[in-house]
């Protein structure tokens, strides 16, 4: 899986055991790689993707909060995102397929919420700047 790997210490500590139903039971699975909780993993949030319209590229991180440029593919105009990152639990399907916890980016329907456009940086940086404080107060 792209972007995720076990170390020796989380793989101790994710044990998989099957039940009679053979359904995977979860026995201390946690995947958290943050610098507030140590010692487990968790799917970071690329610094480079894309989307079938635009590319992004991360350009300033603290914590949960990122600048990311977008451009646009076809017309390569480039605008600002600043979101607050989101931490997705993990999932597992009815195959048996298990999507760990991992971060994501705002959905469409979070936006203005969660994630904001800005058409230059210095505007997106100001708006990062105003979040990073309310996070600390």
């Amino acid at each position: 899986m792209p972007g995720f790997a076990l170390t020796y210490r989380a793989r101790i500590d994710f044990n998989l055991v099957l039940n009679s139903s053979d359904v995977l039971v979860f026995k201390k699975a946690y995947f958290r790689q943050m610098k507030a909780k140590k010692g487990y993993l968790m799917q970071m949030l690329e610094k480079r993707f894309e989307d079938t319209i635009f590319c992004y590229d991360q350009i300033e991180r603290q914590d949960t909060i990122a600048i990311y440029s977008q451009t646009h593919k076809a017309s390569r105009i480039k605008r600002y995102e600043v979101v607050k990152i989101r931490i997705r639990p993990p999932h597992l399907f009815p195959s048996g397929t298990l999507l760990p916890e991992h971060e994501a980016y705002p959905s469409s329907r979070s936006w203005g919420q969660d994630g904001w456009t800005f058409q230059t940086l210095p505007e997106a940086r100001r708006h990062y700047v105003e979040l990073g404080r309310e996070i600390l107060v």
